[in-house]
C-alpha cells in the first residue's frame, strides 16, 4: 500500500531536519471562538489550567481515571496563564465534556459521542472539535484485541460518522500499542486517527 505519514505539531519530525510550524501564528490558529468537545472517562476541573475556565458538562459526572481527561484536554486547550503548561489551542473558547463512563464501554462511548453530536447541533457549532482519547477492546471470535480506536465498534462508528457529517472535525486516538489498526477500520468515518 501507500507510505504512511506522520505529522507532528511543533516539534522536529524524527530522523530529518524539518520542522512543523504550529498553527497557533495562523489566525484562528489558537483556537479562538472555537469549541473543543472532549470526550473521556472524566476530567479534575478544580486543576490549575482549570481556573477562569468556563465549561459545559454535556453527559457527566464521570469518574474513574479522571487524569487522562484532563492531561488530554489540557494539551488540546490550556490557557496562557503563566501556570503549567500551554496547550495547542489555548483560546479556545468553548470547552464541552461529555463522560463515556459506564459499563460496557462501546455503548457508554456511543452515548457520549452522540449527546455531544445533539448538543452541538442544537447549539448551531459547526467546525468545532471532537476530542476522543480513548481506546476501546474489540472481541473478534475468541481473540480480544485490546486499545483500538474507538471506531472500531460499528455504533461507535456510525457516531463518529454523524459527528463529521454535522461539520465537526473528530480527532481520534490510534492506540497505543504500536499496531496496525487499518484491519479493524474497514470503513472511513473521516475522523483524524492518530
Amino acid at each position: 500500500g501507500p507510505p504512511r505519514r506522520r505529522y507532528f505539531w511543533g516539534w522536529s519530525v524524527p530522523g530529518s531536519s524539518r520542522r512543523v510550524r504550529l498553527a497557533t501564528g495562523d489566525s484562528g490558529g489558537a483556537g479562538a471562538r472555537q469549541t473543543l468537545i472532549g470526550v473521556e472517562d472524566g476530567w479534575d476541573t478544580t486543576h490549575e489550567e482549570w481556573m477562569g475556565r468556563s465549561y459545559t458538562v454535556i453527559n457527566g459526572p464521570g469518574g474513574g481515571d479522571i487524569s487522562h481527561g484532563t492531561q488530554t484536554v489540557g494539551v488540546a486547550s490550556a490557557r496562557n496563564n503563566g501556570r503549567g503548561i500551554l496547550g495547542v489551542a489555548p483560546e479556545t473558547d468553548n470547552v464541552w465534556l461529555s463522560s463515556c463512563r459506564g459499563e460496557p464501554l462501546g455503548p457508554s462511548i456511543y452515548n457520549a459521542i452522540t449527546r455531544a453530536v445533539d448538543f452541538a447541533a442544537t447549539s448551531g457549532v459547526g467546525g468545532g472539535v471532537m476530542f476522543l482519547p480513548i481506546q476501546i477492546d474489540l472481541t473478534i471470535g475468541s481473540t480480544t484485541v485490546t486499545r483500538l480506536p474507538v471506531e472500531a465498534d460499528t455504533d461507535v462508528f456510525n457516531a463518529i460518522e454523524l459527528a463529521t457529517m454535522s461539520d465537526l472535525v473528530v480527532v481520534e486516538a490510534a492506540g497505543n500499542i504500536g499496531r496496525e489498526v487499518d484491519p479493524y477500520l474497514p470503513r472511513d468515518s473521516k475522523a483524524i486517527v492518530v
